[in-house]
């Protein structure tokens, strides 16, 4: 979870990057610039539920918050 872009006249609210790792690729999904997100509602490091369907996505973090987000990133994860 990290700050993603800036805030400004013609974007109020400040958008988050979510990133996480399923089935053998790293996710980055983006929230949107239309809603408001408090930082302290998706603690770094917490459990969260996701659901990824083509570009879009949704991120329930473990306190039942719920995020609608865009795919903007997919990567092979590094194997360990």
């Amino acid at each position: 979870f990290q700050p993603a872009g800036t805030t400004g006249k013609n974007h109020k609210h400040q958008q988050y990057d979510f990133v996480f790792t399923a089935s053998g690729h790293d996710y980055s999904c983006r929230s949107s610039e239309k809603k408001s997100l408090k930082a302290t509602d998706f603690v770094v490091g917490s459990n969260v539920t996701y659901q990824v369907k083509g570009t879009k996505g949704k991120v329930t973090g473990s306190n039942g918050k719920e995020v609608n987000c865009t795919i903007v990133r997919v990567a092979n994860a590094a194997s360990t």
